[in-house]
């Protein structure tokens, strides 16, 4: 008989971390024992440890299907083209019981929606809002609209509670006695502006319907047992979009060390003044150890994530995905993290915020992407959380575990209801606006360097300098040769198309070559 070995790890044995190996020079009970030295946690557990076996697939990548989602984009605008919208009424998107008949929701006629279907069968409802312009629109400011919400609720036939801060007043205008339209959770709801540019994007239920339900519980197991491991980094006492946590802690039973928010990805810090790109502190306050088992999670759990919503931007806004890999491909090598992409697809997103049982009060994400999508997938063991999107008025009921959601943060001010439970896990993937700024600057200046070779010199003809010496025009002929050179390999490489760049180069020597038969 094999000798039973000893389990006294400090605060007993570890949970198993089910996946692919890591890339670290350890046995797998070495890394364990290491594991818990390194994140100082005491896990206790008297489940015996599962055999080792052989790691189960993910399941179908969306993009072995469909690579680029032109066959679900194509679906899409085709139902937008086709369809008989009618405009939405006071309960055609509710499904709450003992709705309040005389709540201050009224048919809306700015807003018509339609039902289709995709191509896979899955219902969807595409709602578009007729006096919206998503890239003409100003932003409200918070306090703008509580106050017109509060001029709404001023209603006699109404009593309302006294709130003790703003973040009660937002959480009563998403229950059923509120202002606010509660789109059902058992469909893909779509909203897009007056001219069908994709505001929102919700699938309830994207993570099993593109990878199975055995991979949504394998990623929701994984993130639990990592962050069982890992202290997630906690908010800032001044930060507005949690204000509401320490009731939120005393609701749940939870510790301080059991909520935060990990930001792991490329930005600007504030007050940088070099304006030079840096990696967040969450990351760089980590040793070197811990680096490689963050991102061995980031890879090998959070990618399959990454993989979804990179699929998804592509077919709900291609030319958008194809900026963010272009800023991607321009960001600094040695900053950004490694693809989780297959080589033959290009990277997307170069920041993540990794949210942990908090709860999220109102606000805009005013650092992302200007006016772009926000990718975020939702993973946990709770009840509630739905997502509430106060400028178009509807509270999503499908953001629970397993969804994948895109929407306009950076200009739609957004919070979560409350919520209940063991545990909730959202994943936020975008760029930053100002990292976006700086290679779209410095990729401008590739394509000016490349475009504008030097110039070949004109003979000036003015009366003034109407006397011309054979040493000037001998001069004018060795500046014309400088245009005839061949380009540089690498100006080549790094301009994206060099169609234009050959068209410019042609012209010039074609020019020179003009001058040089005019002066013989």
């Amino acid at each position: 008989m094999k000798p039973k070995q000893s389990s006294k790890v400090r605060g007993g044995p570890l949970p198993k971390y089910h996946g692919t190996k890591p890339s670290l020079k350890t046995s797998a009970k070495a890394l364990q024992s290491e594991t818990v030295l390194i994140w100082n946690t005491q896990v206790r557990t008297k489940q015996p440890e599962p055999e080792p076996s052989k790691p189960e697939p993910y399941g179908l990548k969306p993009e072995q299907l469909d690579p680029q989602g032109e066959a679900k984009r194509a679906r899409l605008l085709d139902a937008i083209a086709q369809g008989r919208f009618k405009p939405v009424g006071r309960k055609d998107c509710t499904d709450e019981d003992g709705m309040d008949e005389d709540r201050m929701d009224e048919d809306r006629t700015d807003v018509h929606y339609i039902f289709f279907s995709f191509d896979d069968g899955r219902s969807a409802r595409y709602e578009r809002f007729l006096n919206l312009d998503i890239y003409a629109m100003a932003p409200l400011a918070g306090n703008k609209i509580r106050a017109r919400q509060d001029a709404a609720l001023a209603s006699p036939c109404r009593t309302l509670p006294d709130f003790a801060n703003d973040s009660e007043r937002d959480q009563y205008l998403a229950t059923p006695s509120g202002l606010l339209r509660h789109i059902p959770k058992d469909y893909v709801y779509i909203a897009g502006d007056k001219n069908d540019q994709i505001i929102v994007y919700l699938d309830p239920i994207g993570i099993r319907s593109a990878f199975g339900n055995r991979v949504k519980r394998r990623l929701q197991k994984e993130t639990i047992e990592f962050f069982a491991m890992k202290q997630p980094t906690p908010p800032a006492k001044n930060d507005t979009r949690h204000q509401s946590h320490a009731a939120h802690l005393e609701r749940n039973g939870f510790s301080e060390n059991q909520c935060g928010v990990d930001h792991m990805g490329i930005l600007h810090r504030t007050g940088n003044e070099n304006n030079t790109s840096t990696r967040t502190s969450d990351w760089t306050d980590l040793s070197g150890v811990k680096q490689q088992l963050y991102e061995y999670y980031l890879r090998n759990t959070v990618g399959i994530i990454t993989k979804l919503l990179d699929f998804e931007l592509g077919f709900l806004a291609p030319t958008m995905r194809q900026q963010h890999r272009d800023v991607y491909d321009g960001s600094g090598e040695f900053l950004r993290f490694r693809p989780t992409n297959p080589k033959t697809l290009p990277e997307t997103y170069t920041y993540r915020a990794i949210v942990v049982n908090m709860q999220t009060d109102m606000h805009r994400d005013t650092t992302d992407w200007d006016r772009g999508l926000t990718g975020i997938c939702q993973l946990g063991q709770f009840k509630g959380s739905a997502m509430v999107l106060r400028d178009l008025g509807v509270v999503l009921h499908g953001y629970q575990s397993g969804a994948t959601l895109h929407f306009r943060g950076n200009i739609l001010w957004h919070y979560t209801t409350e919520w209940t439970g063991k545990c909730r896990y959202a994943f936020d993937h975008t760029t930053k606006q100002s990292i976006r700024a700086q290679v779209e600057a410095d990729n401008a200046k590739k394509r000016e360097a490349a475009l504008d070779p030097v110039q070949p010199a004109v003979a000036d003809t003015s009366e003034d300098d109407s006397d011309t010496s054979e040493d000037d025009s001998d001069a004018s002929e060795e500046e014309l040769d400088v245009s005839e050179d061949e380009p540089d390999a690498d100006a080549l490489k790094e301009e994206a198309d060099a169609g234009e760049w050959i068209t410019r180069f042609l012209a010039n020597r074609a020019l020179a070559q003009k001058l040089r038969e005019t002066k013989s």
